[in-house]
């Protein structure tokens, strides 16, 4: 999602009731905070959300809390895929936080993401 686009994507996310799945895999998402902030508000507002795949987007540890924080109230999200985003141990906390406070999600996603024993 190009950060020009990133709005209206948004919105039409946000706004959809017919929307239950995204899938932004390699989308470059990370690569524009606007594009994070934008998707990240809008899957907060979409509350029939079930399925995210962000995955390969870099989101780095920055977006992935964004997300979370978005993600922890949400009612029906069971599955969360965030593979190749460079998350680290610090982005794994994030995740840990969400997964704590959100039981719908069922699955979730991390391969790839450099995560050690401390995260």
């Amino acid at each position: 999602v190009p950060a020009s686009m990133a709005p209206a994507f948004a919105t039409f996310v946000a706004r959809s009731a017919a929307v239950t799945s995204i899938s932004c895999a390699g989308a470059g998402i990370g690569q524009s905070r606007v594009a994070v902030l934008e998707l990240s508000k809008a899957c907060k507002a979409n509350q029939t959300l079930k399925l995210l795949d962000l995955s390969h987007n870099g989101l780095g540890s920055t977006g992935v809390q964004l997300f979370c924080e978005a993600l922890s109230p949400h009612p029906v999200l069971e599955e969360l895929l965030l593979s190749e985003n460079h998350i680290g141990n610090q982005g794994s906390l994030h995740v840990a936080r969400l997964i704590s406070v959100n039981c719908s999600i069922t699955a979730l996603g991390l391969a790839s993401n450099s995560i050690g024993n401390e995260g």
